[in-house]
């Protein structure tokens, strides 16, 4: 599975794997964020710090949520298409169900992952020509489950990635970064506070340019989360953009939800 999230994918096509490239779902996902700037400032890092912890906090507090997602990914030096999908995370245990919605070659593929439940495997069935395969069961970081992700599906969510984002700021990478914080940025009716990190001295070690994060400034938690790295040339090339829309804070899930026998799912 690919995701921070999340998708998985078997040899061919198989849960959310397809590199193929929808112009439509492109521009649908460039233009979820609007700036309407109302000035910016520069952090310190451990302003930066004090910032991460507290988005970390809140979101540690939240029992789950469910939310639309647009994730586009570079695996292995190669960009990956965005795809789009409908995801519910639960906390603890830790379980995600994922049901993609596009690009139309991954549609309708589902895949389900609950920490010690159904063999610590990802659940997953594919939809089309591919169909006929039924229900399969994955090694969350086996080859099968990894090709065409960046991430198992054990790193998927908002969490996932923050802990990330915390661990390089923790690394006194900082020091060497220029942050800057600006507020009046819009993505889908939510305003954020927007976040940028820029990496002054570009190694393959810490392996980025530049980080952007929004985080919902009613709310608290983190909305999208992008990376830019430098290739050979010095020219800034997108590593992964994980977007989050439409979520809904402790909907209340179940383990109901995370069962491939709910009739609401496909398999």
């Amino acid at each position: 599975m690919k995701w921070l999230v999340l998708s998985t994918c078997l040899p061919l096509l198989l849960i959310g794997c397809s590199t193929h490239m929808d112009p439509r779902l492109e521009r649908e996902a460039e233009g979820l964020i609007r700036h309407d700037a109302q000035g910016g400032q520069e952090l310190t890092p451990q302003a930066l710090q004090d910032f991460v912890t507290r988005v970390l906090l809140r979101t540690r507090k939240i029992r789950g949520y469910r939310c639309t997602i647009y994730k586009r990914e570079r695996v292995q030096g190669e960009l990956l298409g965005t795809q789009k999908a409908r995801l519910d995370i639960r906390h603890e245990p830790f379980s995600v169900h994922i049901r993609f919605l596009a690009p139309s070659a991954v549609a309708g593929e589902e895949a389900i992952y609950v920490a010690g439940r159904y063999d610590d495997k990802i659940v997953a069935h594919s939809t089309g020509l591919l169909g006929w395969l039924g229900t399969v069961h994955l090694d969350p970081g086996g080859s099968m489950a990894m090709k065409g992700n960046r991430y198992p599906i054990t790193d998927a969510g908002m969490l996932r990635l923050l802990e990330k984002f915390d661990a390089i700021c923790r690394s006194g990478v900082l020091d060497h970064c220029a942050i800057t914080s600006e507020e009046g940025v819009v993505l889908e009716g939510r305003t954020c506070v927007r976040v940028e990190v820029r990496n002054l001295h570009p190694r393959p070690d810490p392996g980025f340019s530049r980080i952007v994060l929004l985080v919902d400034a009613d709310e608290g938690v983190l909305l999208h989360y992008e990376v830019q790295a430098l290739q050979e040339g010095a020219c800034e090339v997108l590593v992964e953009r994980h977007t989050f829309t439409d979520v809904l804070l402790d909907p209340g899930l179940v383990d109901r939800d995370f069962d491939p026998e709910n009739p609401a799912y496909g398999y």
